[in-house]
């Protein structure tokens, strides 16, 4: 009899990782970007690996449901790499929807695995969402607007002008 998994969310910064314990190690196994709004899930195939992704949550179902659809294309792609080749393979599939794999893996697999994830973390997702965006977090721009660091340094230099060190090794004159 096996165990049933177990799941929560990691907020971090504009994000949200959904985790899955089972057996083994707790393992990210979804994805939420706030800044974005995409969303991943991602599935094992034994030392394979690969994830699906979406420009919005409520995109993602849909996309999931139509998967078997591109097994075949997916296939041929794969079919095409060299079996040494290291690099992620990618499928846009439409304006919005991506699916990344490994270059070896078992496309069947892991459209199951993907399907039956995303069946499984569906509520904890859209919960993960609700609760994601009620965090209260300075807006995106005001981080990315410029040099973020700099702003910290030259406050930092502001309030601490003696704490600062020097700069370290030699400099030029």
């Amino acid at each position: 009899m096996g165990h049933k998994p177990r799941y929560g969310v990691q907020f971090v910064g504009y994000s949200a990782r959904v985790i899955i314990r089972k057996y083994g190690p707790v393992r990210q196994c979804a994805y939420l970007d706030f800044v974005t709004g995409k969303a991943f899930v991602h599935a094992e195939c034994g030392a394979e690996f690969g994830w699906v992704t979406s420009m919005r949550l409520d995109l993602l179902g849909p996309f999931v449901k139509k998967l078997p659809q591109y097994a075949r294309e997916l296939e041929q792609h794969l079919a095409q790499l060299s079996t040494t080749d290291s690099q992620m393979m990618t499928l846009s599939c439409g304006e919005s929807d991506k699916i990344y794999v490994s270059p070896r893996m078992n496309v069947n697999k892991f459209i199951r695995q993907i399907t039956k994830r995303f069946l499984e973390i569906e509520l904890v997702l859209e919960q993960a969402q609700q609760v994601g965006s009620r965090i209260n977090r300075r807006p995106y721009r005001d981080l990315s607007s410029g040099k973020p660091w700099l702003r910290i340094i030259r406050q930092w230099k502001t309030e601490f002008p003696s704490e600062l060190p020097g700069p370290v090794g030699k400099t030029e004159k």
